[in-house]
């Protein structure tokens, strides 16, 4: 009884120890949609959505127990729906919308790994740095549409929770994480509007966002693996400052982004 007992202590002991140095490299592939929504006063001004696939790329290097990731994650449409009004106020819906998201984002983290007899429990708080660029809308004399552009860097706060299979070639997981953006930035480029207007750079307020991944992967060689990530990552900002411009008053109304993917591919480590 007494070295059952001690056998159960000894495989829920916590260990900060990685066995080697592993590195892992994947690419893949995005699915995925989003919903963005402009509002003042509770009324929704404008809203931009629809299906957003992808690529993504990624490298983890784990060196006993820190753990280091980078990843990059492109994804854009020329199919997105727009739906609000012009500058007077006017109805205004198309379907040709232009969408280009991309992410960079750099993590490092130290590993607390739980040994659970039928495999080992990966537990990784992290931090980092990240930046988000998005590129919306394009110049459409039609439409009165213009481009705008968004763009912050972030700092990541999270949790990787990994439980790797003993038994199995398989893992799976969680990734919990507040975002908090750092001064975002709008340009907005009125030019393509009107020659006359000029371009107006705005500065919305910022809020954390969070993100949740769901991790899988399946190990079919000793090196190769393909994998699967569902993740959802929400933004909100505040609205801006106005600024004058040529009798104009503008401003960056509050606004939102669900932006929903699914990310699969394959992965390389040694």
């Amino acid at each position: 009884m007494k070295k059952l007992i001690m056998a159960v202590i000894v495989c829920l002991t916590f260990s900060t120890t990685a066995i080697h140095a592993e590195t892992r490299i994947s690419l893949g592939g995005n699915v995925g949609y989003f919903h963005y929504k402009e509002t003042q006063y509770d009324t929704t001004l404008c809203k931009d959505y629809g299906f957003l696939p992808g690529v993504n790329a990624g490298v983890l290097f784990k060196e006993k127990a820190w753990w280091i990731r980078g990843t990059f994650d492109l994804n854009l449409t020329h199919g997105a729906t727009y739906k609000g009004q012009t500058q007077t106020g006017e109805p205004l819906k198309f379907d040709n919308e232009h969408e280009t998201i991309w992410t960079i984002e750099g993590n490092i983290g130290y590993t607390f790994a739980a040994d659970l007899t039928w495999g080992i429990l990966d537990i990784t708080p992290y931090t980092g740095i990240g930046y988000r660029h998005w590129t919306r809308g394009q110049a459409d004399a039609e439409t009165g549409n213009y481009e705008e552009v968004y763009k912050w860097v972030f700092l990541p706060v999270g949790v990787n929770i990994i439980y790797n299979s003993d038994i199995r070639p398989w893992s799976a997981g969680v990734d919990l994480a507040v975002l908090f953006p750092l001064s975002p930035k709008l340009d907005v480029h009125l030019h393509e509007l009107n020659p006359a207007f000029e371009d107006v750079k705005l500065e919305p307020q910022w809020r954390p966002g969070f993100r949740i991944q769901m991790p899988l992967s399946y190990k079919f060689s000793p090196h190769w693996a393909v994998y699967v990530v569902p993740r959802y990552t929400y933004w909100a900002l505040e609205e801006s400052k106005i600024e004058e411009q040529t009798g104009w008053l503008l401003y960056e109304p509050a606004s939102s982004t669900h932006h929903f993917t699914v990310k699969i591919g394959i992965s390389y480590s040694f």
